[in-house]
């Protein structure tokens, strides 16, 4: 018995955008496998020869996408009722949801279904109170349209979703599945969908938080205020006891971390719990008091500043309390790299 399969390099083995550079491949050939060849292929398949290669490059115009665990024999317990429940068709939002997650979660990170309904009443009442006559006068929305819908609307199902891995560059700008990828999920839903739902792949909205104080009005919005002045002039102010051993080096790297880790969970339509953050900050070893400061304004605890890249100057508020995501909504903190140089301490 011969067993042939691919071994994978995993995370060592992902490459950037354009890593290819036009390579060339190689055809790969053994005497056994040439041996069993005709058993495993059919006699009318046509197969590129060496010659040909050398016409053939390969280029990638995206990055790998980050290579997935398998599941283990708990995730196979949770997984099989849902299985069973959902009978390989597309009918409700969990089997949108489950079935979307469960096979292309190498590139989604989250997914989330609007009926048409939920479409209208919540995705263009939010661009309608940012000030856009309609949700297609957004560039993205008006893409996903032309590219995944049909001239009719009442019978679509939205499906949110935000790439696996990092869902930002470098921390500030957002990532979208790419239209290839997008393409793959629509395929899969067509013969397993209701013959009468149309399925519409759409990007979310993604709301950046950062650090945020107004200068002159705490936590309402000066008339001159704009959000990269905030977010530029904002930091923390983290109160440390004296008698604390724990360099200031560490301690900001500690809360680095904290933060990180708290936003790397979060999932379409989650609760940012500010409150919760907070004590996850205070809890830190040495930590007494914290402060979000921004000239002579402060305001005890957390504050963030929070925003839609794509209409920073309509969408934008300051927010000490719990903030509620939309299903079609996704947080991120904005430049956690710089989140260190964001933090002040004072020793008491």
């Amino acid at each position: 018995m011969l067993v042939f399969y691919v071994v994978s390099d995993n995370e060592a083995g992902e490459i950037g955008s354009d890593a290819l550079g036009g390579a060339s491949f190689v055809l790969y050939g053994s005497s056994n496998f040439e041996a069993i060849k005709s058993v495993i292929y059919n006699s009318n398949e046509i197969f590129i020869s060496p010659a040909q290669l050398t016409s053939i490059f390969a280029n990638n115009y995206n990055r790998s996408s980050p290579p997935k665990k398998a599941e283990t024999v708990e995730d196979i317990k949770n997984s099989a009722p849902k299985v069973f429940a959902a009978q390989n068709r597309l009918v409700t939002k969990d089997d949108y949801e489950y079935q979307i997650n469960r096979h292309f979660n190498n590139i989604t990170r989250d997914v989330k279904v609007l009926s048409n309904t939920d479409y209208t009443s919540k995705v263009l009442s939010y661009y309608d109170s940012i000030g856009l006559a309609q949700g297609n006068d957004d560039a993205r929305i008006l893409y996903s349209q032309v590219l995944f819908s049909t001239s009719t609307s009442f019978n679509n199902v939205y499906v949110y979703t935000v790439p696996t891995g990092d869902a930002t560059l470098n921390g500030v700008t957002p990532k979208y599945l790419n239209p290839a990828q997008k393409q793959l999920i629509t395929e899969f839903s067509e013969n397993k969908k209701d013959i009468t739902q149309n399925v519409v792949i759409a990007d979310p909205i993604f709301k950046a938080f950062a650090f945020g104080v107004s200068n002159v009005g705490g936590s309402s919005f000066g008339s001159d205020d704009t959000v990269d002045e905030i977010v530029n002039d904002t930091y923390l102010r983290v109160t440390i006891d004296k008698n604390q051993a724990l360099n200031d080096g560490a301690i900001k790297t500690t809360i680095y971390n904290t933060i990180n880790k708290y936003f790397a969970n979060i999932q379409l339509g989650d609760v940012i719990n500010v409150a919760d953050l907070t004590n996850n900050i205070i809890n830190i070893q040495g930590v007494t008091a914290l402060h979000t400061v921004n000239g002579n304004s402060e305001i005890a605890n957390l504050s963030f500043i929070v925003w839609n890249p794509d209409y920073k100057d309509t969408d934008r508020v300051i927010q000490s309390l719990n903030y509620q995501l939309q299903d079609f909504q996704f947080g991120y903190f904005y430049n956690p790299q710089n989140i260190t140089n964001k933090i002040a301490i004072l020793r008491r």
